[in-house]
């Protein structure tokens, strides 16, 4: 709600306030798991400029990885590529 009033009041002839710059932040770890074994990466998942990669294979072993840290800001957004030997089920 302060944040409307603020930039209401920056938009505004009527009142006088410096300029503000608002970020939006998520104050949650976003993770991703999935059901997988040993990926053809090192740790099974790699990250470039934004991108995660995740490498799945037949094994049964729960994986998980952050995909967006705590504090990490809003619109953003990041490309998650699953690689599997075999099909969805």
């Amino acid at each position: 709600a302060r944040g409307c009033a603020l930039q209401a009041a920056m938009l505004s002839p009527l009142y006088k306030v410096r300029d503000f710059k608002v970020e939006d932040s998520s104050p949650f770890a976003i993770n991703i798991s999935w059901m997988g074994g040993a990926s053809p990466h090192a740790d099974g998942a790699t990250q470039e400029e934004g991108d995660v990669s995740m490498g799945v294979d037949v094994e049964s072993e729960w994986k998980t990885s952050t995909v967006f840290p705590a504090g990490s800001p809003m619109n953003v957004l990041k490309t998650l590529t699953f690689f599997r030997k075999n099909s969805f089920e």
